[in-house]
């Protein structure tokens, strides 16, 4: 007890107005103290009672006078006691979890000596009691010497609490930081942080790291729970015996390239701590020092390259290109996306074989997230002559990388964040964008076309081929009907997530207003007026509608862009999957469905079959089934059919006008201008121009008459353009826009496609019943992948594009002086 007295009245208050753990300790100190305070130990066995401690609130009343014994009160709560579940742990279990956890440590390489026999040994001298809320308490058998009790505390619950700060996991996308936790006896805190942290919906989960000075400490915390799951974790990581804190100390120094900083929690029941300096002392010493060197890096490597301008980086591709030394790229990826990481591997590849010297930096496993030292170190050594990043501008990276070098956003989706106008604005001389480029971002967001070049996502030549498949493979993935992707998450699901991802109130309300519009247009994703254009129109009028005003155009791209694209694409996936899946079970067709999470899919969940590795099995999947399917809004350019026909596999997509070559490429095609048309019928802002005077355009409106897919701007033997896209036209296509569709890609376009279930049966069933048909088909698609469409091929067209931008740069520049 304190120094300071506490009278009796005050410690009645204390268990009349605080909480049954908080009144424990000082009440069993009373009555071991004032054996005869009767009252207080009625107050002590309520409160063991309360907590669920049915032994010893039992103890306790058994050892009131029989006088007290008899008062309609404690006759009451003996009853309540009485009715409790049994707390006690048995000796037996205690000794198996201890062994059990034991074993499975040292399966991990952490030796406990002889720690753990001695502990269950020793076990026989204690008594341990699980109380309401998974508590555990401890005491030495029989013995009521609260000095001598351990846990008597709601350390459970203070644990929860606090992994609840440390991991408030905003969505199942945040890359949570490490976490170091001193002490686990008991272990709720470790079970917390690895309860609060579960692998994302991309695989990261952090690092955790345990620390225990005393071997035989953390033995009693292994007494408690059954913690096997956790320690096969290999994100959790153990620092046992004297040098705990060394070893520590030793590994974050040296992995400086990784994330260190993150909560700390030390618990308040370890008592052979670290010490000299404590771990707290130790991780902020590690995190300065890591700050320290960032900037000292960073400071030597922007030495390096300050006063690099376009002119130096011509002359420097041109005499990488004449035979000088080869050009240095660097290309950071992510472990996190499994598309991402192997497309960085490959163009890595495809640089080496054009002669560059190409590294790739990605993260080291699935649990350790990476500093920006470890992108300026690496910077520091390669110094490169090139960076390329998948769907990030080095403005939004801006931390990471050097200023003054080439750096190429190679934009593998239309990600949202790049449909702004301040992002635009920002690229500078040497920032260029190559991928799947939209006209937007340059008509409407401020990036400069002649710093773009567009290339449809290119698949691996290598992985994937038309040889046998492995046989071990043949019989689990042969089916009639197939389907890969990880988008099994359904449109409603995926709108709520948006929603709860907005955050703000106004952001969700507009989701709710646009969803209806965005499914009704995505219904009819085989009209010939292209759905984006649709989508477009029936938003800017239901928002005039609810709100009386015209929504912002910026506003407009950025939700058409993340939320209206995204969601039409997974509608028209889910309705396709849906009508094959009907298909198959009315005609006896075996459908599969590959990918995470489609065994959670409430009505496609029973065709599920796992995911696959992006290789052997996948290359597997393609070539076994009959037909793969491929629904999409977007152009049909997609890695996913080109590597289906590469392995032998047969593509069928859905119909759209995004298979074609859109009015502005053909525009530019057919060598327009406006004065080679004529105005509109009564609307001066439009222009029309006679296919049969333009022979690019006549073949354009036979091809998409036959498709189904000639809309209103081509009525009447005509091209209508407005001047917004003939504006656009002049302006803002890229290098290599429109030069290879969806419908070249597949040659047989009408036979390979559908825009219902009628037309899905009709191809199925010809794919399915024509084997010649279906091999020539595959054959012809692969066949011009290999011609045009490689990795390869875009890593020569990329490196020549920024020889020629650089150079043209150099000249303007030099103009300009």
């Amino acid at each position: 007890m304190s120094s300071q007295r506490i009278t009796r009245d005050q410690v009645v208050e204390l268990a009349r107005r605080e909480s049954a753990w908080t009144f424990l300790p000082l009440g069993l100190q009373v009555v071991e103290q004032h054996i005869q305070d009767h009252g207080i130990r009625f107050l002590v066995a309520q409160a063991l009672g309360q907590l669920g401690l049915r032994t010893l609130a039992r103890a306790q009343l058994a050892l009131l006078p029989p006088q007290i014994g008899g008062l309609a009160e404690v006759g009451r709560l003996e009853r309540e006691v009485s009715a409790l579940a049994d707390d006690r742990v048995p000796l037996e279990l205690r000794r198996a979890t201890l062994r059990a956890n034991a074993r499975a440590l040292a399966a991990r390489g952490v030796d406990l000596g002889g720690a753990a026999e001695r502990v269950a040994d020793e076990e026989a001298g204690w008594e341990c009691y699980v109380a309401r809320g998974g508590e555990m308490v401890r005491r030495p058998a029989g013995s009521w010497r609260v000095t001598e009790w351990r846990w008597l505390a709601e350390l459970r619950a203070q644990a929860r609490a606090l992994a609840g700060q440390a991991y408030a996991m905003p969505d199942d996308l945040a890359m949570l930081p490490p976490m170091v936790i001193e002490g686990v006896s008991p272990p709720w805190m470790l079970l917390e942080a690895c309860e609060r942290s579960p692998a994302t919906r991309v695989g990261y989960q952090p690092t955790i790291r345990v620390v225990q000075r005393d071997p035989a400490e953390l033995c009693e915390g292994l007494v408690l729970a059954d913690l096997r799951g956790v320690i096969a974790q290999q994100r959790v990581r153990w620092y046992v015996g004297d040098d705990a804190g060394t070893r520590l100390r030793a590994e974050l120094e040296g992995r400086m390239d990784a994330r260190v900083g993150g909560p700390c929690a030390v618990m308040p029941t370890t008592r052979a701590r670290v010490d000299a300096p404590a771990v707290p002392q130790m991780l902020k010493a590690v995190s300065e020092r890591q700050l320290d060197e960032l900037g000292a890096t960073r400071t030597r490597v922007e030495s390096r390259y300050a006063g690099r301008d376009a002119a130096w980086w011509a002359r420097r591709y041109a005499e990488a290109s004449e035979g000088g030394p080869p050009l240095r790229v660097l290309i950071p990826t992510c472990r996190f996306s499994t598309y991402i990481q192997h497309a960085a591997e490959d163009l890595a590849r495809a640089f080496r074989g054009v002669g560059c010297r190409a590294e790739v930096l990605i993260e080291p496993d699935m649990w350790t997230g990476m500093s920006n030292l470890a992108y300026w170190s690496l910077q520091e050594r390669l110094e490169p002559d090139l960076i390329v990043l998948a769907n990030y501008p080095r403005t939004e990276r801006a931390d990471s990388f050097v200023r003054d070098v080439p750096f190429v956003c190679w934009m593998q989706d239309a990600m949202g964040h790049l449909y702004d106008r301040d992002v635009g604005a920002a690229q500078g001389e040497l920032d260029f964008i190559a991928g799947v480029v939209g006209t937007q971002l340059f008509s409407k967001h401020g990036w400069a076309p002649e710093r773009a070049l567009f290339f449809p996502v290119t698949p691996n030549v290598e992985k994937f081929h038309d040889g046998d498949a492995d046989p071990g493979l043949i019989d689990r993935l042969t089916c009639d009907v197939a389907y890969v992707s990880h988008q099994s998450e359904t449109p409603e699901a995926m709108h709520r997530r948006l929603c709860d991802e907005a955050g703000d109130p106004s952001t969700r309300a507009l989701l709710d207003l646009v969803r209806p519009l965005v499914e009704r247009e995505a219904g009819r994703f085989g009209d010939p007026e292209p759905l984006g254009r649709r989508i477009h129109e029936a938003i800017k009028q239901a928002f005039v509608e609810r709100t009386g005003r015209r929504i912002e155009p910026e506003q407009l791209s950025r939700l058409q862009a993340q939320y209206a694209t995204p969601m039409a694409e997974r509608i028209v996936r889910h309705l396709a999957v849906g009508w094959a899946a009907e298909i198959c079970r009315r005609r006896g067709w075996a459908m599969k469905l590959f990918g995470r999470g489609w065994e959670r899919h409430p009505e496609l969940g029973s065709l599920a079959c796992g995911e696959l590795e992006h290789g052997d099995a996948l290359r597997a999947a393609y070539r076994c089934a009959g037909v793969q399917l491929h629904p999409t809004v977007n152009d049909v350019t997609h890695q996913r059919v080109m590597e289906c026909a590469l392995s032998g596999g047969l593509p069928i997509v859905t119909r759209t006008s995004a298979m074609l070559a859109s009015k502005m490429v053909l525009y530019r095609r057919a060598g327009l201008r406006a004065e080679d048309g004529r105005p509109g019928d009564g609307h001066a802002y439009e222009r029309r121009y006679p296919v049969i005077d333009h022979p690019p355009l006549a073949l354009a409106l036979c091809e998409r008459q036959r498709l189904g897919l000639a809309d209103a701007d081509w009525a009447g033997g005509a091209l209508r353009l407005r001047t917004p896209q003939l504006d656009t036209a002049r302006s803002s296509l890229v290098e290599g826009h429109g030069a290879l569709t969806g419908a070249w890609l597949l040659g047989d376009a009408e036979g390979l496609s559908f825009r219902d279930g009628r037309e899905l049966e009709r191809v199925l069933e010809r794919a399915l019943g024509d084997g010649a048909w279906r091999a020539s088909r595959s054959a012809g698609i692969a066949a011009r992948v290999r011609a045009r469409l490689t990795i390869d091929a875009f890593a020569r067209e990329l490196i020549r594009f920024l020889g020629a931008r650089l150079a043209a740069g150099a000249r303007v520049a030099e103009a300009v002086a």
